[in-house]
């Protein structure tokens, strides 16, 4: 049986989220792992603002970035969801 990081476990759930509250609109979820740390990214065109989309999903990111101190932090870690280290949102406005 094959095993998911949780980085992919979160992404599996947000795209989830993702296609029940914003169902016209196509959403690429994808989970990167990497060197201490892993990431979900997200991608679409037009539709749901980047403060919808993080409002909804912000809650399975477990780290904040520091601009002080030029790091990221652990902040709001839980155990009951699967969380990745980092959430990068890219929405494109087609004209």
């Amino acid at each position: 049986m094959k095993k998911f990081t949780k980085a992919a476990l979160a992404a599996k759930q947000i795209r989830s989220i993702l296609k029940k509250e914003f169902p016209n609109t196509k959403f690429s979820v994808k989970s990167t792992n990497f060197s201490m740390g892993d990431c979900v990214d997200i991608s679409w065109n037009d539709g749901a603002s980047k403060d919808e989309v993080r409002k909804l999903i912000s809650h399975f990111e477990h780290t904040k970035y520091n601009s002080k101190e030029d790091l990221f932090e652990p902040s709001n870690m839980r155990e009951d969801i699967p969380q990745t280290k980092h959430i990068w949102y890219d929405r494109k406005i087609n004209n």
